[in-house]
């Protein structure tokens, strides 16, 4: 929790998830009541304060057929019964921490990667006079989740991966050593990180306050360059096989087979929902951003954006190379207006009706 000067009281700094178990015929009730559903919790998000509540809808039958994957595990083992008497430990199937697929730490590298995107473009559209308070909270966030994200990598490689934060900074601060080049560095960013998720901030401990533009500029630029040397040696052990260069591993990714999952779907339902039926249904560009929801494409994608932004500029060759992938306009006299466009169409289509969604929103005319 921090500190809020704008509302001059204790904030929840992260977003809360919040899974909703439907009866009767699942689909037809999700069509149905999710709206309805949403409007209620905006209205608590906005009475209390809250960032932003993430819904997740399920029925009794699907818990019971869950995946293995680590969103399962955590729901099981970490998430609190708010209404009715239902026993997810009871519903769930077992599941052994100890035996997480390390193919799970490529879907934490895809969405703290991609969260990674706003602090970016907060930075080459924004002065650090211009942020609000809200700005400051989601630059802090996306920039410290990138961080915890490579070390839950870690601890899954290692078979110690545990749902609760405060077990995973102890697991954590017991290994030793790492083949990860940056890994005595990283260990240090993993605990900070940790710390503050956990700590409760005073009135004076604020972190929302004014940072020199070049300070936040070294800050980030640091985590990204982390972060793209911890993705290609993940990846690389993943995949075993050596990543050359991001058409290397655009050609690898995004053609691993995968079945629709229900991600896949929820976007497709918020495209729909975010730009209306007919125009999905008679606008190419937007019928066009249907073929690109799955997590494999859009993590086959990321690279480009992520790391084509650079301190002094953009990398021309990563950003033409994104706007063929996503169908947008390449201005080679405009690669920051190039990749700005790419980052908003990424992000609608990543998380359209998240921070994600409405901070796309907000600088489309920028």
């Amino acid at each position: 929790m921090y500190y809020s000067k704008t509302h001059q009281k204790l904030q929840i700094l992260n977003d809360i998830d919040l899974l909703i178990i439907l009866n009767g015929n699942f689909f037809i009730n999700y069509f149905l009541y999710k709206k309805r559903i949403e409007k209620e919790v905006n209205k608590i998000s906005l009475k209390y304060n809250i960032k932003q509540i993430d819904l997740s809808f399920r029925s009794i039958k699907m818990l019971k057929k869950s995946k293995f994957t680590i969103a399962n595990y955590e729901i099981k083992n970490g998430y609190k019964n708010l209404y009715k008497n239902i026993s997810l430990l009871d519903l769930m199937p077992p599941f052994d921490n100890k035996l997480i697929s390390i193919n799970e730490g490529k879907n934490y590298l895809f969405n703290r990667g991609s969260g990674l995107l706003i602090p970016l473009l907060y930075l080459k559209y924004f002065d650090s006079i211009d942020f609000n308070e809200q700005q400051w909270v989601n630059y802090y966030v996306e920039t410290q989740k990138a961080i915890i994200a490579i070390g839950d990598c870690i601890l899954i490689e290692k078979n110690l991966y545990h749902y609760s934060y405060l077990e995973r900074k102890k697991r954590f601060k017991k290994i030793s050593e790492h083949d990860f080049s940056e890994f005595n560095l990283l260990k240090n960013k993993y605990n900070y990180a940790l710390e503050h998720k956990l700590m409760i901030e005073e009135e004076n401990q604020s972190f929302n306050k004014e940072i020199p533009y070049e300070e936040m500029q070294n800050h980030l630029f640091e985590i990204i360059k982390i972060f793209e040397k911890y993705f290609i040696f993940f990846e690389q052990k993943r995949l075993n096989k050596k990543i050359d260069n991001w058409n290397n591993y655009f050609e690898l990714v995004s053609k691993e087979k995968k079945d629709v999952g229900f991600s896949d779907l929820s976007r497709i339902f918020s495209l729909f929902k975010r730009f209306g039926i007919i125009k999905m249904l008679f606008s190419k560009n937007q019928r066009n951003q249907i073929s690109k929801v799955s997590n494999n494409y859009l993590i086959s994608i990321l690279p480009f954006l992520l790391f084509s932004c650079k301190k002094d500029g953009f990398d021309s060759e990563l950003v033409s190379y994104i706007c063929n992938c996503l169908k947008v306009n390449f201005e080679n006299n405009n690669l920051k207006n190039s990749w700005k466009n790419c980052v908003i169409k990424y992000l609608s289509i990543w998380h359209p009706e998240g921070e994600s969604g409405r901070i796309s929103l907000q600088l489309k005319d920028l």
